[in-house]
């Protein structure tokens, strides 16, 4: 990646780097159950899925730079993170996904492996002046134990 987008003169220097570019690959999200912390369910449908990559490999989740980037992405109308959302919500293209208006915040909702991200999106229209991104997100319980103590 970093040579075909000039970073690098060659593969040998690139390996040198740990600034790679890092690429995502979009999607249309599958139905999926989450579990907020209180172990109830939450079925509102993700936006977006997202499977990131880094030095080649998955990643295995959203890293938080490109959550606030693909999030303001699915905002601004032209861009194909904005046109599959519209398509996810049943939009025309050029419709607003959600509601919006000159300056409300929408929430982006992106599933990737590790779980999901969500942003909460401020943009002001027509101007398209991103005024912020804020982002928060769930990961998947990865281990669950008990510590036995002597007493």
């Amino acid at each position: 990646g970093a040579v075909l987008f000039g970073l690098a003169p060659n593969e040998e220097a690139a390996s040198h780097v740990r600034a790679t570019p890092k690429i995502a690959v979009l999607s249309a999200p599958k139905k999926c159950v989450l579990f907020t912390d209180d172990r109830s369910q939450e079925e509102r449908p993700p936006d977006i899925a997202v499977t990131a990559y880094s030095m080649g490999k998955v990643h295995p989740s959203l890293p938080l730079t490109g959550a606030v980037c693909l999030a303001t992405a699915t905002s601004i109308p032209g861009t194909v993170a904005f046109e599959l959302r519209s398509q996810m919500q049943g939009l025309s293209s050029g419709q607003s996904p959600r509601s919006q208006s000159r300056n409300q915040g929408q929430e982006v909702c992106m599933v990737q492996r590790s779980g999901k991200t969500s942003a909460d999106v401020q943009i002001t229209y027509p101007e398209m002046k991103v005024e912020s991104v804020c982002v928060s997100r769930t990961a998947q319980r990865l281990f669950e134990g008990n510590v036995m103590l002597k007493g």
